[in-house]
């Protein structure tokens, strides 16, 4: 469990969450939603490590985060990030950094680092483009590559910072299926994303930040019938048997 209490912090002079509590557990796909420059962004990187915290708790299985050697840290929890610098290697060697939590003083691959490889190429279908400089691959391929080595870390924890953007639509629907998959097998999945539609349709559970907190903690059907997805994004939502429509106010 991925617990936080009271949980505030940001940036140096800048407060951008404040006040949130949440319990993250193996098995749910978490849908974190909220206003563009909301806080969605920094509250991962804060669940992350990425980020210190300024007040509260933060508690991986009861014991503090800042407690856990990086390492193993990386292991449990792997963070998929909004924006990615991209490096001058190719998407294989890139693949290849993401098992660094498991090697020892001698960094090789073993078999079990090749296997969590290929499984990941294979769900973002990159195999025609391993050996492929990152540079000259499109954003499209770009986004895959790097979710790829979120998925090649093999983590407990998948946090997902807009894993849709810069992705067709028939890659949207594949990695909206993805997300759905790596929940169903056990793994806690949590990921900002726009499109309300797909997050009502495919999530487990709706957490809303707005004031800088969490203004909404519970399942889709309850986000929609209390109103506050509409309040805060000032649409109307109606409901049809398997997907939502949304009209302005």
């Amino acid at each position: 469990m991925l617990e936080a209490q009271n949980l505030s912090g940001g940036y140096p002079g800048k407060t951008v969450i404040q006040n949130a509590s949440l319990s993250l557990a193996k098995g749910e796909l978490i849908a974190i939603l909220g206003l563009n420059g909301s806080g969605k962004s920094t509250l991962l990187k804060i669940l992350a490590g990425l980020l210190p915290k300024e007040q509260g708790t933060l508690l991986l299985d009861k014991k503090p985060l800042s407690e856990y050697e990086p390492k193993l840290l990386g292991r449990c929890i792997a963070y998929h990030g909004q924006r990615h610098e991209i490096p001058d290697m190719n998407t294989r060697t890139l693949l290849a950094h993401s098992r660094y939590p498991y090697q020892g003083f001698v960094r090789r691959l073993d078999e079990r680092d090749h296997k969590a490889i290929e499984q990941a190429t294979k769900r973002m279908q990159l195999q025609d483009v391993l050996d492929t400089p990152l540079k000259h691959l499109s954003g499209g391929y770009q986004q895959r590559s790097f979710l790829a080595m979120t998925l090649a870390r093999e983590a407990d924890y998948l946090l997902f910072d807009e894993p849709d953007a810069h992705l067709d639509i028939s890659q949207v629907y594949m990695v909206h299926q993805l997300l759905q998959d790596l929940a169903s097998e056990g793994h806690c999945v949590v990921a900002s994303l726009h499109d309300l539609s797909e997050a009502l349709r495919i999530a487990s559970r709706i957490i809303l930040i707005d004031q800088q907190t969490v203004a909404f903690d519970g399942n889709p059907q309850e986000a929609v019938a209390c109103g506050i997805l509409e309040e805060t994004f000032g649409v109307v939502i109606n409901r049809y048997d398997r997907f939502y429509r949304f009209s302005l106010r």
